[in-house]
């Protein structure tokens, strides 16, 4: 196969070092490309001595390559903020199952009546429960809107056994999701600034009018 470039070199990049292969058929004069290592795995016919920088580089001389899609930066960066803003969504419903399952040890049955735990009565309730209230009928009470006509079963639900150690873990798992949940809107706001900007906002009626028409 004749060599599309001429020369040509490879770099295996990791995080501590880097290693290069040159491969020369002249006088240098070639530009960068930044190839997906998955895409250079899927490429057959490598000898399994070969080096990665070596492989690489005769790849590229061949015009086996293609170059990976680079976005622009605003694009990498809405991409880093709805990517971190994911994680602490999912670490967020991490933490509201561990919350779940310690009410459970508690034999706290809030969920048995209520359709989401940490809602407005939901959290009322499991502040009170961190703050040492054990009384079902107190506790009930604390229901809003909707709930207030389920207090007859929230008592029963409420009857539970908290202890110490309860407590301690539903005020530490709160205070964590409470964090969680401020970051969350954090990225949430950032997220917005970005898309009211530049290149995302699509063009007003009076920008996208034709010669002639308008005002």
């Amino acid at each position: 196969m004749e060599p599309v470039h001429r020369n040509c070199g490879g770099l295996d990049v990791h995080n501590k070092s880097v290693t290069a292969c040159v491969r020369r058929l002249g006088q240098f004069g070639e530009g960068v490309l930044l190839v997906n290592a998955q895409h250079i795995k899927h490429v057959p016919g490598r000898k399994t001595d070969m080096k990665d920088c070596e492989w690489i580089a005769q790849l590229l001389q061949h015009g086996l390559l293609k170059a990976s899609f680079i976005p622009e930066r605003l694009q990498r960066d809405l991409r880093d903020l709805t990517r971190c803003r994911v994680k602490c969504v999912e670490q967020k419903t991490g933490v509201a199952n561990r919350i779940h399952k310690v009410l459970q040890d508690a034999n706290i049955k809030l969920s048995s009546v209520a359709t989401e735990i940490l809602g407005v009565s939901g959290r009322h309730m499991i502040r009170a429960i961190i703050e040492g209230e054990d009384d079902p009928e107190k506790l009930a009470n604390l229901a809003r809107q909707s709930l207030r006509g389920k207090i007859p079963q929230l008592k029963e639900a409420l009857k539970g056994r908290v202890r110490d150690h309860h407590r301690f873990m539903l005020e530490t798992l709160f205070e964590q999701l409470m964090s969680l949940e401020e970051t969350i809107e954090k990225f949430s706001k950032r997220i917005d600034e970005l898309l009211g900007s530049e290149p995302f906002v699509e063009p007003t009626e009076k920008e996208t009018a034709f010669p002639g028409e308008g005002e």
